[in-house]
């Protein structure tokens, strides 16, 4: 019962097709070869719906097919099941979705086991909560009016409100009934219009002063204006604002700071956004940039930031993901502010891993549009010290939060996310619902860097806002009255790795990790439901109380010992793969490399990787898997091999992926080899040595050659 709107989607969906629920569930249990849609959120399945209809699938084909797929997305992505035997021998279910006899089916074929359902699963919740109230109440009495008394309970009237407390004017629903009573309902947040239960001191947020020590500053230069430069509210300005704002005043510039993110700007720009499946901290830069057009501004300055500066000790790297650093050539393609309004788009690209490095980038701008050599060296300095200023203002007042709440032992709520997730509209408002809750907030930006860095991080620490998001969870690890919420927008790539890793070092300490998963969306009735549970349960456990801790495994080092084993390869293409296979054997090792993979590859491989990471990860690692799980090889004589890049993409995380995979299918006993050239600690493997001047030689030949007649192939294929 997680109010995901699986049951409505499909309720929705068969409504589109002119059919009930019911008979669109009918046809599903008539259907001979349910069609597979994957098991993505169903925010993202139409699009797979409507290219099975282009191919000719039937409606049954397509409601089957829909119902597998609430089914292992449940299982699979939600409560990350590996191994279904752990549900038990006697299965039982509950929740409005199963009214749906199709997806009751698709469950009991995917388990192979009978699965029992209540005749009103929709109510049984709702059963659970008036078992529990009345437990609850047996000391204290009930507020209940009683079963004779239900009548007046329609009695009352509705008018509708149009709330002003913010950009998103909600409209709100006031019930009052015969006796007086009011209650609200619609409202996305409790600020203005709230319903009054149990009195609750209402907690510090520290995203209200952050956003206030980001962005309230003085626009306008002391004296005469070079021009006026417009920034986008947008990604990592929620980081590097002060910096920037600063080095632009200090030149002379007047800074034109677009406003704060509404549905308005987020429909503007949604015209021109190249791609749905980007995350919606993406498609909102597009609105800001057009509300800076019709501005007017002199110039839009949107830079390219490749890296962060460096904060944690081991770390590997400091990337920006691909869509922060890259999104201002999103922009010139898709807006193109210059080239049809004249207005030219500035977006050089800086590092801030390194300060000679990015004053070396910078200057080289500002040299462009006529800052002189003395203005830009004071103006450097003093942004330096403001960014640095406004880091430690930060990091002070989440000190004096937390500090306060344990003299009181009072919850705090640890944020995970990006600095854009204090964004209002990106997050929500999930901020003042939690502070509404009693509890305070502070951020992932706002904790000290724990002993160890990155050590103990199973993962690539490449990507600098994750490697915040580890170390605050390994802090939290000490904190018994820190519970840690995660924000992860839809379609984020980084965090199908981060969330599992930071679930994992939680759980290792014994403490839970809440999720919550937003885009564009507005569905604050789930969020809330999500939040509440947690404080119910922490009320109920008592603050500071955990579970067992999980322990963290790994996979063994390939040791010298092992150099005798069976390495299993994925396959790469027809040129490829047999030059892999001849470089190994070349040094003496025994490489093997798979079949082609097939549907069993990913149907595995959704089974035991998180189902957000890209389709050619989850064929990777599925095949490999598959082979182990195939029983044709002697677990204690193979090892699995891959490689690992170590750039911004994903595929820089398919060792850690694998490791993962390894450990769920229960063969942590097998070793893992890696052709990398990135510098890792993840995978020890002394084992693996090459003669690198015949290795070489091999290699180089090989790759000539293979390219040769892969360019030689596809230009005579017919």
């Amino acid at each position: 019962a997680c109010s995901s709107g699986c049951g409505s989607f499909l309720e929705t969906f068969a409504n589109t097709l002119g059919m009930g629920v019911e008979d669109f569930a009918n046809d599903a249990c008539d259907a001979s070869s349910p069609y597979d849609l994957g098991t993505r959120c169903t925010v993202f399945m139409n699009s797979k719906v409507k290219q099975a209809l282009r191919e000719g699938a039937t409606v049954g084909d397509i409601s089957a097919g829909l119902a597998f797929s609430v089914v292992k997305n449940c299982l699979y992505k939600v409560l990350k099941i590996k191994n279904t035997e752990v549900l038990g021998s006697k299965i039982v279910v509950q929740g409005g979705t199963f009214r749906n006899p199709a997806v009751h089916r698709a469950l009991e074929l995917v388990l192979g086991k009978k699965v029992i359902c209540s005749d009103i699963p929709e109510q049984m919740g709702a059963y659970g909560a008036a078992l529990t109230a009345m437990d609850d109440a047996s000391d204290r009495g009930s507020t209940f009016i009683g079963l004779d008394q239900l009548e007046k309970a329609t009695d009352l009237k509705s008018d509708y409100i149009r709330c002003k407390g913010c950009q998103n004017n909600c409209v709100v629903t006031k019930m009052t009934f015969g006796n007086g009573e009011v209650f609200y309902t619609g409202n996305n947040c409790e600020k203005i219009f709230t319903n009054k239960g149990t009195d609750r001191i209402k907690g510090k947020d520290l995203t209200d002063t952050k956003l206030k020590l980001l962005f309230d500053r003085e626009m306008a230069p002391k004296g005469r204006s070079r021009g006026r430069i417009g920034i986008p509210r947008v990604l990592n300005q929620y980081e590097n604002f002060p910096f920037w704002h600063t080095l632009l005043l200090e030149s002379g510039y007047e800074v034109v700071l677009s406003p704060p993110s509404t549905n308005a700007i987020a429909e503007w720009g949604s015209r021109v956004v190249m791609s749905e499946n980007i995350c919606f901290p993406a498609k909102l830069v597009n609105g800001h940039i057009k509300w800076l057009i019709g501005e007017k501004v002199d110039r839009i300055f949107f830079p390219m930031v490749v890296f962060e500066e460096e904060e944690f000790e081991g770390s590997l790297n400091t990337f920006n993901c691909p869509i922060v650093s890259g999104y201002p050539d999103v922009v010139r393609s898709a807006v193109d502010p210059e080239k049809i309004h004249g207005i030219p788009f500035d977006s050089p690209t800086v590092s801030f891993r390194n300060q000679t490095l990015l004053k070396k980038g910078v200057w080289g701008y500002f040299r462009s549009i006529g800052v002189d050599r003395r203005t830009f060296d004071r103006a450097f300095k003093n942004a330096i010290d403001v960014q640095d200023r406004y880091r430690k203002d930060v990091k002070i007042e989440a000190a004096r939060i937390l500090s306060a709440a344990k003299k009181e032992n009072r919850l705090v709520v640890l944020l995970v996310g990006r600095p854009y997730h204090v964004d209002h509209l990106i997050n929500h408002k999930i901020t003042e619902m939690i502070s509404s809750l009693g509890a305070d907030v502070i951020t992932e930006d706002s904790i000290p860097a724990v002993n160890g860095g990155m050590e103990g991080v199973q993962v690539l620490t490449q990507w600098q806002y994750p490697n915040r998001v580890y170390n605050a969870v390994k802090w939290a690890r000490g904190q018994d009255i820190v519970e840690v919420v995660q924000l992860n927008s839809f379609g984020c790539g980084p965090d199908a790795i981060v969330c599992d890793e930071a679930r994992a070092i939680l759980a290792s300490a014994g403490k839970n990790h809440t999720l919550i998963r937003i885009d564009e969306v507005s569905s604050p009735g789930s969020i809330k439901l999500r939040l509440r549970s947690m404080m119910e349960s922490l009320e109920k456990r008592g603050l500071g109380s955990r579970f067992d801790p999980i322990p963290r495994k790994q996979t063994p080092p390939f040791s010298i010992e092992d150099r005798g084993r069976k390495v299993l390869v994925p396959y790469f293409n027809r040129f490829v793969s047999p030059l892999i296979e001849g470089l190994f054997t070349s040094q003496g090792y025994d490489i093997e490399t798979l079949p082609e993979p097939d549907r069993e590859s990913v149907e595995i491989g959704l089974k035991y990787c998180n189902n957000e990471i890209c389709y050619p990860a989850i064929i990777v690692i599925g095949d490999l898997i598959k082979a182990v799980l195939s029983g044709r090889y002697d677990r204690n004589n193979i090892a699995l091999g891959v490689t690992q890049t170590g750039g911004q993409c994903r595929a820089s995380s398919y060792l850690s992926l694998l490791q993962k995979a390894l450990l769920s299918a229960g063969y942590e006993d097998i070793p893992v080899v890696t052709l990398t050239l990135a510098p890792s600690q993840l995978n020890p493997q002394p084992g693996l040595k090459f003669d690198m001047i015949k290795f070489a030689r091999v290699a180089v030949h090989g790759l000539m050659f293979s390219d040769a007649i892969m360019q030689m192939h596809n230009s005579t294929i017919v």
